[in-house]
């Protein structure tokens, strides 16, 4: 195929569909740049003129799952009814859930190794995008309701989410209520203010968020 009649940012979308296509058949750390070239129908070397290494083209294919998981997320759980502390940890509760339940989030992810990965998802990357999109609706929420602690951003929520979220991916031996149980505790009180913290526990509950599996 003539790649000169594409732009660099269709190449690139091309370059990360070759990559999670070959990642889905061959398995990420299994998969060599050269498998991945050939299912773009291109020459190897020319794919280094849109991307810098294998890593990056790992990063990028994370980045686009996670984006995809972020819309799953979203209609599993909504911020529908009951407290906002609640929602909020169930919200947390359902990323974890769903990041860790993921074949191909959890096949990248081990190909880029735990420590790029970690310094991936929270660190300055692409995936702030997935975290800020997601978080948005309850954000707006805990805003609207006076939940915030005074100076929170979205911005803040969303990295706080990130800084939160990522190691609990890797926490199997946490069950679905003690995960919530911890993300009470130790996730909420730095977002929420007093008044809404207090009791959050004891209303878990009674939540009414909308969630189907």
């Amino acid at each position: 195929m003539d790649t000169g009649r594409l732009g660099e940012s269709d190449l690139v979308a091309r370059l990360v569909a070759a990559s999670r296509a070959c990642f889905a058949r061959e398995g990420a750390r299994k998969t060599r740049m050269a498998a991945i070239a050939r299912e773009a129908g291109m020459a190897r070397q020319t794919v280094y003129d849109f991307v810098s290494s294998r890593q990056e083209l790992l990063e990028l294919a994370l980045a686009q799952r996670l984006l995809e998981l972020s819309d799953v997320i979203l209609t599993r759980v909504r911020p529908l009814r009951g407290p906002v502390a609640a929602a909020l940890v169930e919200y947390l509760a359902v990323i974890v859930e769903t990041v860790r339940e993921d074949p191909e989030f959890l096949d990248v992810s081990d190909a880029l190794g735990p420590a790029d990965a970690i310094r991936f998802l929270t660190g300055p990357s692409t995936a702030q995008l997935a975290a800020r999109r997601s978080i948005e609706p309850f954000y707006e929420r805990a805003r609207s309701e006076t939940a915030l602690r005074p100076g929170i951003t979205l911005d803040d929520m969303a990295e706080w989410m990130r800084v939160v979220c990522t190691p609990l991916t890797t926490r199997a031996d946490l069950n679905a209520r003690e995960l919530r149980a911890w993300l009470t505790k130790f996730a909420l009180p730095p977002l929420l203010n007093e008044q809404h913290l207090r009791g959050a526990g004891g209303r878990m509950g009674r939540l009414r968020a909308v969630t189907s599996r």
